[in-house]
């Protein structure tokens, strides 16, 4: 009889109520695994002080460990280990570890070596040649810790998307690797409301997403003059989620509601942010570089046309109406108002990201690990 899972701990960089897309797709993860009455204890960084060192929800423990996820380099082994010194020693001790790049990844392969209990590693990005633009003067570093991480024998390692399979396959090809795609909010494709636009309504574009470097936010505000000069019926809606860009980012915007319509929303609860989006025409979400794309493959299932870019897994989990941009010139964000004007885009067949089809993905792939314990 194959052995089931009854305790798994997750090593991660941050957790709800951090709010960006890999915590999402880890907190539904969570509660499906609650459902099947697994107990869930979840090492993770104290990302803000409103939240608790512990905190018990159902049969899932959170341990906040540190302030952020650069700090496991000085001290969270000591206190990962303490916290999991004592689970071995539970009654119900833990079968299975997993964790997700991009800090922590190495405090869990030692925990699972010491326990010796399998680790899988979720590969959710690879910046490469990014990390220049990121970080300037360190991302020499930030590159070969990338590369280094993906040459660690862990006994399974998750891609989200085709590309990023590939990826990691460049940098060790004889490494146990499993593509597994990220599911995403069915509630997204119950939003119906078709806009055909006419020249005598305003046209509606929301803009939904972080605000980071890779998601070409300061390249479409530069553009955004032009494109208000050009099409002044357009109204620009801008629904943001927190990073470290965003304070940056909504004193630009400030300043241009001076001069042109900019609705500005932050951080919006799920009701509200469809709302929004059943009542716009388009949603843009451009972006240098995606793993799987989580906010572009929500914004497909809503059947709006979608404008955004065709690097990394972007144009793997597109689909329905989509206008790509050639780059992040001014023209090139022009070029694409001139095509949604005119209805003219690329036709996608639907695409499926079920997450129930995700958590059986990974049930599966932990029963197989588990079998060869």
């Amino acid at each position: 009889m194959k052995p089931t899972l009854s305790h798994i701990v997750f090593c991660l960089d941050y957790y709800l109520p951090y709010q960006w897309w890999a915590e999402k797709v880890f907190g539904k993860l969570v509660e499906k695994l609650i459902a099947d009455e697994v107990t869930v204890s979840i090492i993770t960084t104290k990302h803000t002080q409103t939240v608790p060192d512990k905190e018990q929800i159902w049969w899932a423990t959170i341990y906040r460990v540190w302030h952020k996820r650069t700090s496991w380099f000085f001290c969270w082994w000591r206190k990962a280990r303490k916290i999991f010194t004592w689970l071995m020693k539970q009654k119900n001790q833990p079968q299975l570890i997993h964790t997700s790049t991009i800090a922590v990844p190495i405090i869990a392969w030692c925990l699972g070596k010491w326990a010796n209990i399998p680790v899988t590693l979720t590969v959710h990005e690879l910046f490469g040649a990014l990390w220049k633009k990121a970080y300037p003067r360190s991302h020499r570093l930030y590159r070969w810790y990338e590369k280094f991480l993906c040459t660690i024998h862990f006994d399974t390692i998750v891609t989200v998307s085709t590309f990023t399979y590939k990826s990691v396959l460049q940098h060790n090809p004889s490494s146990p690797i499993e593509r597994i795609y990220n599911g995403i909010d069915q509630k997204f494709s119950t939003i119906s409301k078709w806009w055909v636009w006419s020249h005598d309504q305003p046209l509606k574009v929301l803009y939904f997403g972080h605000c980071w470097f890779s998601k070409w936010i300061d390249e479409y505000l530069t553009a955004l003059p032009t494109i208000a000069e050009q099409y002044p019926r357009t109204q620009f809606i801008f629904s943001l989620l927190p990073s470290k860009n965003t304070s940056r980012i909504i004193k630009k915007l400030k300043c241009l509601q001076k001069q042109y319509t900019i609705h500005l929303h932050q951080n919006l609860p799920q009701e509200k942010l469809f709302q929004q989006i059943d009542d716009c025409h388009a949603i843009i979400v451009p972006s240098l570089s995606e793993w799987f794309g989580l906010a572009a493959a929500e914004a497909s299932a809503t059947k709006k046309i979608l404008i955004t870019t065709q690097f990394g897994a972007l144009p793997e989990v597109v689909f329905w109406k989509v206008i790509f941009l050639d780059d992040h010139s001014t023209q090139s964000f022009l070029n694409a108002r001139k095509k949604l004007i005119h209805n003219s885009y690329t036709t996608i067949p639907k695409k499926i990201f079920d997450r129930s089809i995700c958590y059986q993905d990974y049930k599966t792939l932990r029963k197989n690990l588990l079998s060869k314990k």
